[in-house]
């Protein structure tokens, strides 16, 4: 029998994932506010501004293994009288700005989950129902661990929805006799609510498929009240092996908004590009080019042997090699240069 113990001995004093959307209330429903300050002088009489605020998010944070949610309390300008008071004398979060007097975080949840939060995700509604759903959270843990999250009024508080697991025996192909991965699963949200994808396992794309609102995995369909309330789910999830699609190395990915379909725009490299390594990959394009038909010009050959009156300064120009003591660790100053020296060169060719 075996288990597995989580305990936390320093508490996180930074964020590492943030996000924004409607978790507590939907975008249909009103902003919460501060009640405004009453004015004692004869401008409060005056009209306020008319200009409607739009329905403001919750923010969404997590860091380690703390997950919080925030209701963000907007308060609005009063009078003209007061709104000169903010400008001349800010307090907190300054001046008025687009009739916005003063706004306060308000902690709705909090939680200490049993693992670190790799990414985090917002799954939106996607406007349907006039917006009268609640987006959903959806969060990745090592190594393939997805869990979604939607807020429910009668605990007021966050549950799982749907949890996805890629790991144990059924799985184990997906790792390709690899133990450990560098990276967590990553998360990214289609922007109209369609799918998310995770990235996990390097090269192994999950995509996780929204329910749509005429599924019945909502609500029925005779409770309006109860379907106004739901938040967006998952339905059903899918693998696709990104070595198929001729790619190796994946730095990261993200949805393309606009589309009638959802679209995955992808970041990869066929080969990994260090720092130290740079010059050499530079010279790989070069040679790749210069298979296409390119005219390249060599100036030295890898094994370069030092001749009469040459020094590091005029090799490395003649060479276009500014790392010539680098590649060769027997030479420790300048006066080690001498005639017939044998050293390593790898110059930078550029097509012309």
């Amino acid at each position: 029998m075996s288990f597995a113990a989580f305990k936390m001995m320093h508490w996180a004093t930074g964020m590492e994932h943030c996000a924004s959307g409607f978790i507590t209330h939907s975008s249909a429903d009103s902003t919460p506010k501060i009640p405004p300050i009453t004015a004692d002088d004869i401008d409060s009489d005056w009209t306020t501004s008319s200009k409607p605020i739009g329905p403001v998010p919750n923010l969404i944070t997590a860091a380690a293994n703390v997950l919080e949610v925030y209701i963000v309390r907007i308060q609005e300008e009063a009078s003209p009288s007061l709104a000169h008071k903010a400008a001349a004398e800010p307090k907190g979060g300054g001046a008025v700005l687009a009739g916005i007097s003063g706004a306060s975080l308000e902690l709705v949840c909090h939680y200490r989950l049993h693992g670190n939060v790799e990414s985090l995700g917002v799954l939106p509604n996607g406007a349907t129902d006039g917006g009268k759903r609640r987006d959903s959270i959806i969060l990745t843990f090592r190594d393939a661990k997805i869990s979604v999250l939607e807020f429910d009024e009668s605990i007021y508080g966050l549950r799982t929805s749907s949890m996805h697991c890629f790991e144990g025996s059924d799985w184990i192909h997906l790792r390709r006799g690899r133990e450990f991965f560098p990276r967590g699963p990553l998360v990214k949200v289609d922007p109209l609510g369609r799918c998310a994808a995770v990235l996990a396992y390097g090269l192994q794309m999950i995509v996780l498929k929204a329910a749509e609102a005429s599924t019945g995995l909502t609500a029925p369909a005779e409770d309006s009240t109860f379907r106004a309330a739901a938040a967006s789910r998952i339905e059903s999830s899918y693998i696709v092996g990104l070595r198929d699609l001729d790619m190796k190395h994946v730095k990261d990915f993200i949805f393309i908004h606009g589309y009638i379909e959802p679209v995955v725009v992808i970041l990869h490299e066929h080969e990994l590009t260090w720092a130290v390594g740079l010059l050499g990959n530079i010279t790989l394009v070069c040679s790749e080019a210069a298979a296409r038909g390119w005219q390249v010009e060599k100036p030295c050959d890898e094994i370069y042997v030092v001749g009469e009156g040459e020094t590091l300064h005029t090799i490395s120009d003649k060479c276009s090699d500014p790392y010539i003591v680098e590649r060769n660790p027997h030479i420790h100053d300048l006066d080690d240069v001498f005639p017939g020296l044998v050293i390593r060169i790898l110059p930078l060719v550029i097509p012309s």
